[in-house]
């Protein structure tokens, strides 16, 4: 959906929400329109990106529309699955960003970054309660070499560079499929896996969203848990490099991040 420049009221919680897959088709969105509007994609994950009354809302998408507003560039969002947006950030003509991408070596190969726009607090594991109190008190490494645990993650997932080095060093055993952060709470509930790892933010929405009671899961507290990684604006190569100039000088005036 077009969003244009000028004061928005931005609503703290959604209202309404919209299945991602039927907003897309709503709002077609994958080339730039006759106005040379940015077509920008993000993902349905509260309480980072969601789509309340047919409009964008959420913690990075409102730091995303004041950074494009700043920078005085058309923009038209619109939520599809993270599979499709990443289909179509490869298309080389691609006149397109996605929202809140963490910046691996991986993605650096076949996209551009902003600035950073947000920080993530420290990921941590969320378990059922009786896992989370024996998990308690121990190290990230630890508990990641725990070959009695399973890991439930989105297949292709990354959790920031550091997060997935330690995760490549200690080989957790891990249950991995193309599912949603909501599907995998669900899982977490019934019994199917002993944890998964989120960040503190969205603990809240996660819940309320998979429709579980908040009793049946607990964040475990890691005492060495390392910092959390930076999310960015990732476009494809399609997107002219003076484009990325003025949303990296409208990040520079703005500082959503304060260590970049």
């Amino acid at each position: 959906m077009a969003s244009t420049s000028g004061t928005r009221t931005r609503r703290s919680r959604p209202l309404l929400a919209v299945p991602a897959g039927l907003f897309a088709l709503l709002l077609p969105a994958t080339a730039p329109g006759a106005d040379g509007a940015l077509a920008v994609y993000y993902m349905e994950r509260p309480p980072y990106y969601m789509t309340v009354d047919q409009r964008p809302a959420g913690l990075l998408n409102d730091i995303a529309l004041s950074i494009l507003d700043e920078a005085g560039i058309p923009h038209r969002f619109t939520a599809m699955p993270p599979k499709r947006i990443l289909e179509e950030l490869s298309r080389p003509d691609a006149h397109a960003c996605s929202v809140g991408w963490f910046r691996t070596p991986e993605r650096e190969t076949s996209a551009r970054f902003s600035l950073p726009i947000y920080r993530n607090r420290p990921m941590l594991p969320l378990a059922r309660p009786e896992t989370a109190a024996a998990l308690h008190g121990r190290g990230m490494a630890d508990i990641l070499a725990d070959q009695g645990l399973l890991l439930g993650t989105p297949e292709g997932f990354s959790y920031g560079r550091e997060m997935d080095g330690l995760i490549a060093r200690h080989s957790p055993r891990i249950y991995a499929f193309a599912g949603s952060q909501r599907q995998f709470a669900r899982m977490l509930a019934a019994g199917r896996i002993d944890y998964m790892l989120v960040s503190p933010e969205e603990v809240e929405e996660l819940i309320a969203d998979a429709g579980i009671a908040p009793h049946a899961v607990a964040l475990v507290e890691v005492p060495d848990a390392p910092q959390g990684a930076t999310r960015h604006l990732m476009c494809a190569h399609g997107v002219p490099a003076e484009t990325m100039q003025r949303i990296d000088a409208a990040i520079l005036r703005l500082q959503p991040v304060k260590d970049h």
